[in-house]
């Protein structure tokens, strides 16, 4: 029993936007379609922990009529053990009766949380990982390993996990931060998160898949390993698989990549007693972006400041400014080394020269093509583009976009694409390796996330020639010059009429789009070059191999 995908994709953005209310009204339209009254339930708290809407599970678990059924005192218990609060779950399981196995396998776990959590004097479950770290690293000695390990969440299509196996597989060429080896949490096929495996493997590069791992070979052994129960039920199998792995494998650097490797990372690495860790934040802070927030993340950043053997980067100098600020670092504390991006190659598949022959035959008075590479998802705002392009499509008719990327449009987004307006315009065509022969095809690249790193596409189209019209999400005014390279706008939440406005000007501007097209090619090669980028990772990793030592 779950919630439609879609939905569940809406309750996270409107957790994401603060729009918590705004979420609750579309999950209770939902709700209402639904008959059984049980069936109803269950679905609505899997809304609230998607929401993470604590303030109002608390407010309606406290008007339910008394006394409580056994379902909905189970359902908040829940609730709260999954919001990291173990105690308040163990109090308001500790009296009930008749419980079956799952509810008793949840009132144990909530209980024993709540004990380590006495037996540690530590007041809430989100203060583990920073002590747990902490007290680890004080006791743990650090082994005498080699070679260099990167650990990230799972090996997608995005440009965080291209960089990583980018750079993994160049560094593997450095005698001295040889072996290479890679960790993830998962690989699911599902999810794309198997997308760049391919890559490792050409690279004769090993390849520890977490989730995968038997139980008996997840097992850690060493100090304060019972702490790792108290840990967020999410990260502990993966503390305990990577400790197992880093024990096996004995590193001497462990590369962190994104924050939500380097919170499970970072403890197993202490538990492990790996020398040298290198963390690598790709995005703006989780306190600007609240999808991925935790509380756990800033009491562990704090930590790790203070450990020597810590290394702090980044991809641009926005996303530098911004964690330094929160975490109150002196100014200069995170590195930042850009993204190493290779002009990528012409060539293509016959699946994507058959798709461009189809794209053509369908549109054959379109003269021009804008492209957008991006995942659907939320952040990334595929309406906006849809939008955007169908505001373009009205005064400049002989032009088609092309969005490649995973995922399908949200509802809002399939509606638009269903115009007249957008018919045999606006193509969607999902997954292709083939980036660079599709940027080949395009006069212009539009893209129009709310929140970003550095992004790689926007400069493998620097590379092509490619200049793009563009929002000023994360590094993006670190790659794109606004009026030399592109547009940039002002806001990440540009009017669509606007976006068309800057693609029609540049469209009906040939001599102006060709001294753009001349410029991009003439900046990626200067500002991107992967060598130089390769050199700045490996002296970061041979410094501080020398500072520990």
């Amino acid at each position: 029993m779950s919630l439609p995908f879609a939905l569940r994709s809406e309750l996270k953005e409107a957790r994401y936007c603060g729009d918590i209310r705004g979420g609750l009204d579309r999950l209770n339209a939902h709700l209402n379609t639904v008959l059984d009254p049980a069936e109803r339930s269950t679905l609505f708290w899997l809304g609230l922990t998607d929401l993470r809407a604590i303030g109002p599970a608390a407010e309606h678990f406290n008007a339910l009529s008394r006394p409580l059924a056994l379902r909905d005192q189970v359902a908040y218990a829940k609730f709260l053990y999954l919001m990291g609060e173990p105690r308040q779950s163990k109090r308001l399981l500790a009296s009930a009766q008749k419980l079956g196995p799952k509810a008793e396998a949840l009132k144990n776990a909530a209980g024993q949380q709540s004990d380590i959590l006495e037996r540690y004097d530590l007041r809430e479950i989100n203060d583990v990982p920073a002590y747990l770290y902490k007290k680890a690293r004080q006791r743990v000695t650090k082994v005498n390993g080699t070679g260099t390990l990167f650990y990230t969440g799972q090996l997608g299509p995005g440009g965080a996990e291209r960089q990583m196996v980018r750079l993994a597989v160049a560094l593997g060429a450095n005698a001295s931060l040889s072996p290479i080896s890679v960790a993830v949490r998962h690989t699911d096929p599902a999810r794309n998160g198997d997308f760049l495996v391919p890559k490792l493997e050409a690279a004769s590069v090993p390849l520890d898949v977490l989730c995968e791992l038997p139980v008996a070979d997840t097992l850690p052994s060493g100090p304060f390993i019972d702490l790792i129960a108290a840990l967020p039920r999410d990260l502990q199998q993966p503390v305990r698989a990577l400790t197992k792995v880093l024990q096996r494998r004995r590193p001497r650097n462990l590369v962190l990549w994104q924050d939500g490797a380097i919170l499970p990372g970072a403890i197993a690495a202490a538990i492990a007693g790996v020398p040298s860790l290198l963390c690598s934040f790709r995005g703006l802070p989780p306190n600007q972006r609240l999808k991925f927030f935790r509380r756990e993340y800033a009491p562990l950043y704090e930590t790790m400041f203070s450990d020597p053997s810590v290394i702090f980067t980044t991809n641009n100098l926005k996303t530098a400014n911004a964690y330094q600020d929160w975490l109150r670092f002196p100014e200069h504390t995170i590195n930042v080394v850009g993204n190493a991006v290779p002009k990528p190659a012409l060539t293509a598949s016959a699946q994507t020269l058959s798709r461009w022959r189809k794209i053509k035959s369908l549109s054959p008075e379109c003269k021009r093509t804008v492209i957008g590479v991006f995942r659907c998802d939320p952040v990334k705002q595929p309406l906006l583009w849809v939008q955007s392009a169908i505001e373009t499509l009205k005064t400049h008719p002989n032009t088609r976009f092309i969005h490649i990327g995973g995922g399908s449009f949200t509802p809002p987004a399939q509606k638009l694409t269903a115009k007249e307006i957008a018919k045999d315009r606006v193509f969607h065509i999902g997954l292709s390796e083939d980036i660079g022969f599709w940027l080949s095809q395009a006069d212009l690249i539009l893209h129009v996330p709310q929140a970003e790193g550095l992004p790689n596409v926007l400069i493998e189209a620097q590379h092509n020639g490619v200049p793009a019209i563009c929002t000023p999400a994360g590094g993006t005014e670190e790659v794109v010059e606004d009026g030399v390279t592109g547009v940039v706008f002002a806001s990440v939440h540009p009017d669509p009429t606007d976006v068309a406005n800057a693609i029609g000007t540049l469209l009906d501007a040939p001599k102006q789009l060709q001294k753009m097209q001349e410029i991009c090619k003439a900046t990626a090669m200067e500002q991107f070059d992967p060598n130089e980028i390769y050199s700045q990772f490996e002296n970061l990793l041979t410094a501080q191999r020398a500072a520990v030592a």
